[in-house]
């Protein structure tokens, strides 16, 4: 199977950590060597170094710490054996099972192995509880199918399925594994499978992508591969998923990291925290809709994770590029329904009263000169817009259809886009 440059695994490594990952690669290949796969293979994309601020420097003349960078791609793709394509461990989670793809994978799984129970084997039928069952392919046959690992080795050819196995596993460790050898360590600790509360968590990814946008773990490399490894001034993004966990959540004794995430819990105002807590609620409800209680037929193999990740109560530090994708793509949504906007023209009289049904379009907090308020957009069934400037207490949810009997403020028009303000609303 081939892979698309997209789909390369890339890493950013600190040079200390270089041989690790070479230690890690050489030792799967060397198992992979025994069962015929083609080798994994290490291309270095580009030297470069990275400037880290000394939390105990002073702000008018910081001090930094260089780190030697590389940027690397893992080029492999998953084992091929006897026609059959090792596609997927299947990873039992408390509310389903997460379909966690091999390198180079990019076949969508079909939707009914997003139920498959530990104890399945589709080749043996013996059911027993296993602690892994793997997702197969067979391109020849078009056929799928989940076996246990004493299975394997009717559908590889080897003679050793635990040797397959293994393989296959380390296979899929790898990717995270290696991500863990991206992080520039505090102590040395390994912060793989610590957990964060979910809400809290995306709380801080509300606060921080308003602060500095969003960014996807893609639109970081793709910046950071641009950077001049001369340049006194690097501009080095990171994943806002990743840098919130790392910068707020993993475990730290040090007394600066600690001063670091008090100086930020003190710096957001009211206005952030509010909302930011609007942002999430929003956010989790449509995570709710789209995936959670979606159907699996309409899901991708993402949607099926996120179905699974959102319904958990704590996220771990290997997904939280996943969950934190669930603000970007709420924001999204709201943007798309914001466009849908025709405003086709005024309604009413200035100073006379409208009864007409409003769709909740769109819901700002703002914090003006005369205090916080909530600027909600609504569109009547012609596609006329009205805009509510409510006080704080008066907040509506987005999506509410209602029948609203207000007093008509004013006529505005911004860009060729007639818009009516009311006042004093009532809702029906």
């Amino acid at each position: 199977m081939q892979q698309t440059a997209t789909e390369i695994p890339t890493f950013e490594i600190p040079d200390y950590n270089l041989p690790v990952v070479e230690a890690k690669i050489a030792k799967l290949n060397r198992r992979g060597a025994k069962l015929g796969c083609e080798a994994i293979k290490i291309v270095v994309v580009k030297k470069w170094e990275q400037q880290i601020k000394d939390n105990n420097s002073y702000d008018d003349a910081p001090t930094f710490t260089v780190i030697p960078m590389t940027t690397i791609q893992v080029i492999g793709s998953a084992p091929k054996l006897n026609g059959w394509t090792l596609v997927s461990v299947v990873e039992p989670v408390e509310k389903g099972v997460l379909l966690r793809k091999f390198p180079g994978v990019t076949l969508e799984i079909p939707v009914e192995f997003r139920e498959v129970t530990p104890d399945r084997c589709d080749h043996c039928h013996t059911s027993r509880q296993r602690n892994e069952t793997f997702i197969v392919y067979n391109q020849d046959q078009n056929k799928w199918m989940v076996v246990g690992r004493t299975c394997l080795a009717d559908f590889t050819g080897c003679s050793n399925p635990e040797r397959i196995a293994n393989y296959a596993s380390a296979l899929f460790d790898l990717t995270v594994s290696i991500k863990d050898d991206e992080s520039i360590r505090d102590g040395g600790s390994d912060h793989s499978y610590y957990c964060a509360p979910i809400r809290s968590f995306l709380f801080d990814v509300a606060v921080i992508s308003g602060r500095e946008g969003f960014i996807t773990a893609t639109q970081a490399r793709e910046h950071n591969d641009k950077i001049d490894s001369h340049d006194d001034d690097l501009n080095y993004l990171r994943p806002t998923g990743k840098a919130v966990f790392n910068d707020y959540y993993t475990p730290s004794t040090a007394k600066s990291v600690q001063e670091f995430r008090k100086a930020y819990f003190a710096s957001i105002t009211d206005v952030e925290r509010e909302a930011a807590e609007d942002l999430v609620d929003g956010a989790m409800q449509w995570g709710k809709t789209q995936f959670v209680e979606a159907s699996e037929e309409s899901l991708s193999d993402y949607g099926h994770n996120m179905k699974l990740l959102l319904a958990a109560d704590r996220v771990r530090i290997i997904d939280v590029g996943f969950v934190a994708s669930v603000i970007k793509g709420y924001k999204r949504a709201m943007e798309a329904k914001k466009e849908q906007l025709t405003y086709k023209g005024h309604v009413g009289e200035i100073g006379g009263k409208i009864t007409l049904p409003v769709t909740v379009k769109n819901v700002f907090a703002w914090n003006g000169q005369y205090g916080l308020v909530n600027i909600t957009t609504m569109q009547d069934d012609e596609g006329n817009v009205m805009v509510w400037f409510a006080p704080a207490d008066k907040k509506m949810t987005v999506g509410e259809y209602k029948v609203m009997s207000a007093k008509v403020k004013r006529h505005d028009e911004k860009n060729g886009n007639k818009s009516t303000v009311v006042t004093y609303p009532k809702f029906m």
